[in-house]
């Protein structure tokens, strides 16, 4: 039997959305999305594609220790609270491309797969109080 889907858009969550540990065998998308509170996808495994295209980010928004084995794109995602993918893996091609983080943004110890093409043309508020690392693909 084949595993379902995660088809969330466009969806808006007003609460606390835990998505801790979850993981996501098929596609996910959660296109457009809007989280108007904590995001949270702490230690989730996204084992196909993992699309955040056009999501809003009013609340914090945790990938800490996710799992990308698919592709993930983040295109023109807004993240207005603080951003934390540290830890994160990507072994696929992880894009970035028009993301807009207004809040702090943290990419500790990301990891991009060798050969794995990832696009982090993202804009980072350079007022923002927190710092900011910019992730780079790891030899």
């Amino acid at each position: 039997m084949p595993s379902p889907k995660c088809l969330v858009r466009p969806a808006q969550f007003t609460g606390v959305a835990s998505f801790l540990g979850a993981q996501f065998t098929d596609t996910a998308s959660f296109l457009g999305a809007q989280f108007t509170d904590t995001a949270s996808f702490v230690g989730a495994q996204f084992t196909d594609t993992a699309s955040f295209v056009g999501a809003q980010f009013t609340g914090p928004a945790s990938f800490v220790g996710a799992q990308f084995t698919g592709p993930a794109s983040f295109i023109g995602a807004q993240l207005t609270g603080p951003a934390r993918f540290d830890r994160a893996q990507f072994t696929d091609t992880a894009s970035f491309i028009d993301a807009q983080f207004t809040g702090p943004a943290s990419f500790r110890l990301v990891h991009f797969a060798r050969g794995a093409p990832s696009e982090l043309d993202a804009y980072v508020d350079a007022s923002s109080s927190a710092a900011t690392e910019t992730a780079r693909p790891q030899p």
